[in-house]
């Protein structure tokens, strides 16, 4: 399914913010106007097996999303229609304009789709203006290219990702507990301004707490405030106390510099753990050339980020990097530190409204099963689904994109940026002799 996640509070339902407010909301909404879920089953995604192959953020948007679940459909219909694109319309029927169904297709009784779904694909569209790009052919605007694919290549691999989410939701055993030496810094922590999409433990965490996909937006306890980005809501003018802390927010950004705050463990500190559940593999991340989605719009980059699966935040915290490194405003040095298992550092976090998840690569069915046969030899999507697609980002996504590069929350964020500060050259040489020893 395809849908624009920017009048919603993330992909996964929420009984208690209303069913409309989530794109399942609605989806579940629409499968039973649509004669697919019993009124007995209305309400509980549990008895329909329902799963999902990644959760994506509030204002976060998707071409590419897979729910797996029992629906009351006749398995002849496959026969005739085996991409299930006469269901998809049967079920778009009944959905806004901004959530679309592309395919429905059969897979076997154990089919769970987060389980099943061996590599994620996610688009970042990051406008040019952000990184000061001129697009007049310069050496200057060669320079900033070339810094950052510098930058994202070296995300290609299998590193530890801890700097770039939330420790503490995956260390195993312990996902609650606090960080101690972030709650000694001197910054102060803060919420983030967004609502968490899922802030309990479902099937899409795994045991001891870990999240395995580009996830809820949560509080950012472990960042200081000062480096997170804002969203496109937080752009207006709100009253009272949230007014008065925009305010706030506000004056220090056009003041106090952010220091970088690096540093580098000698020995473990049982406080502050990374272990095997902080590192992630990606297997591409880079960059296209500038161009506009729409013609007249604004250019931007798109930045592809492929992996096996991804931790929360982790993208966001990857851009945000990565436009630090191409705006010279920190060494490449530093980005190859952070992504050492020693190494603590602050990580700027890029704003959330222009994060598609574009593509989604799934595990082959074992060929006796019968789905198979109606299905293909994997999951994914063919000719009319493609079509479909392709369709909604031309119609759909693109023009929901395009004010969103535009938004005023950018201006903000590079009020931020400009903010910060980086050690000193020698230290981020004393952590290069850490990691060459």
């Amino acid at each position: 399914m395809a849908y624009i996640g920017t009048a919603y509070k993330g992909l996964q339902l929420q009984r208690t913010e209303g069913d409309a407010s989530t794109v399942e909301g609605v989806l579940e909404t629409a499968l039973f106007r649509a004669g697919s879920i019993l009124e007995s089953n209305m309400g509980s995604l549990s008895k329909l097996g329902w799963s999902r192959s990644s959760r994506t953020d509030k204002g976060v948007h998707s071409v590419a999303t897979v729910v797996a679940c029992k629906l009351e459909i006749d398995v002849e219909d496959f026969q005739q229609d085996s991409e299930g694109l006469r269901l998809a319309q049967s079920i778009n029927a009944h959905l806004p304009p901004e959530v679309r169904v592309l395919s429905v297709q059969r897979v076997n009784r154990s089919f769970n789709a987060r389980n099943s779904c061996n590599s994620r694909t996610y688009h970042y569209y990051l406008p040019a203006s952000i990184m000061g790009l001129r697009l007049d052919g310069s050496t200057e605007d060669a320079a900033v290219l070339e810094r950052l694919q510098a930058a994202l290549s070296l995300f290609v691999g299998t590193h530890p990702f801890h700097n770039f989410t939330q420790r503490r939701l995956y260390r195993p055993g312990a996902p609650g507990q606090k960080n101690k030496w972030r709650t000694r810094h001197p910054w102060k922590p803060a919420a983030a301004g967004s609502a968490a999409e899922g802030a309990g433990a479902d099937d899409d965490d795994a045991p001891g707490g870990v999240r395995e996909d580009e996830d809820a937006e949560e509080e950012e306890k472990e960042a200081p405030e000062d480096l997170k980005a804002p969203s496109s809501s937080e752009a207006g003018q709100p009253d009272g106390a949230a007014g008065l802390k925009a305010e706030r927010r506000l004056r220090r950004s056009l003041t106090e510099p952010l220091d970088m705050s690096l540093r580098w463990l000698e020995e473990r500190d049982l406080a502050d753990p990374v272990s095997r559940g902080h590192s992630r593999i990606l297997s591409i991340v880079e960059a296209a050339s500038p161009a506009a989605l729409l013609p007249g719009g604004p250019p931007c980059l798109q930045v592809t980020v492929e992996g096996t699966s991804f931790m929360l935040h982790q993208i966001r915290h990857m851009i945000g990097a990565a436009v630090l490194v191409a705006r010279g405003q920190a060494p490449l040095a530093w980005l190859r530190a952070v992504l050492t298992q020693p190494a603590r550092s602050h990580v700027p976090l890029a704003p959330p409204q222009v994060l598609v998840l574009a593509d989604a690569d799934f595990f082959p069915f074992r060929l006796s099963a019968p789905v198979a046969k109606l299905s293909g030899a994997a999951l994914r999507l063919r000719e009319g689904a493609l079509l479909a697609r392709h369709a909604f980002c031309k119609e759909v996504l693109y023009p929901a994109l395009q004010p969103l590069l535009q938004d005023a929350s950018w201006a903000r964020w590079d009020a931020t940026l400009s903010r910060v500060t980086h050690s000193a050259e020698l230290e981020v040489h004393v952590l290069l002799s850490n990691i060459l020893d």
